[in-house]
């Protein structure tokens, strides 16, 4: 069974998996109503690593769009509400496009001015960043109306708990493509190594994190 994700339009060559754990955690957050979360409670909800998600979090707070609170009862909660946060405001403060500051080359006559042609193409970069907000600007309310995490973790509960009663075997739901769909697959362990039959590539792999068991 397979359990597609189609809320966010994703484009391949727009979208790194930076960017889109950051607009899980994202969110996560806003679906907790201004409840801080700790780095664990969001990495648990969004499936992503909690070392990488500390990454993720500390660009988020960089760029203003989450704020941290320390203390016994803090955690992360959104700078603002989450109506107002874009999938661009998201790609703009964990993956931003490379903008030319300085010469590429090295060259020392051009330390504080760029030259014609690297002007040329920062200017280019900056229109081209300038586009892609535009055109994500109809998708403002997106991540507002996008419920569908809490489901899916719900989902994915159900669905284990079924195969691993049918089958006796340790059953898990993997992320397959970075996260846009999900498969279940039944795990025969043999002390400290799994076995994972993956029909996709007709091929058996033993032994790994299932947090990082993705495809390609």
């Amino acid at each position: 069974m397979s359990i597609s994700r189609n809320q966010i339009a994703r484009g391949t060559a727009l979208l790194s998996q930076t960017a889109e754990y950051a607009l899980r955690a994202i969110v996560c957050l806003g679906t907790h109503a201004g409840q801080p979360l700790t780095a664990a409670q969001i990495a648990t909800s969004t499936h992503v690593s909690v070392p990488y998600l500390a990454k993720v979090l500390r660009l988020l707070s960089r760029g203003g769009l989450i704020d941290s609170q320390r203390g016994l009862h803090g955690g992360f909660t959104l700078s603002r509400p989450l109506k107002s946060i874009t999938i661009y405001d998201v790609m703009a403060a964990v993956d931003p496009l490379p903008r030319i500051e300085r010469c590429p080359l090295g060259i020392e006559t051009h330390s504080e001015r760029l030259c014609p042609l690297h002007r040329r193409l920062d200017e280019a970069m900056a229109q081209l960043d300038q586009q892609i907000a535009e055109q994500m600007r109809p998708f403002a309310a997106a991540l507002a109306t996008w419920d569908s995490l809490p489901g899916i973790n719900q989902r994915i509960a159900e669905i284990e708990s079924d195969a691993e009663k049918r089958t006796g075997l340790m059953c898990e739901v993997v992320r397959l493509y970075r996260g846009g769909f999900y498969h279940l697959y039944c795990n025969q362990r043999f002390t400290d190594v799994r076995l994972v039959w993956a029909p996709e590539s007709r091929a058996a792999y033993f032994g790994g994190d299932p947090d990082n068991f993705e495809y390609p």
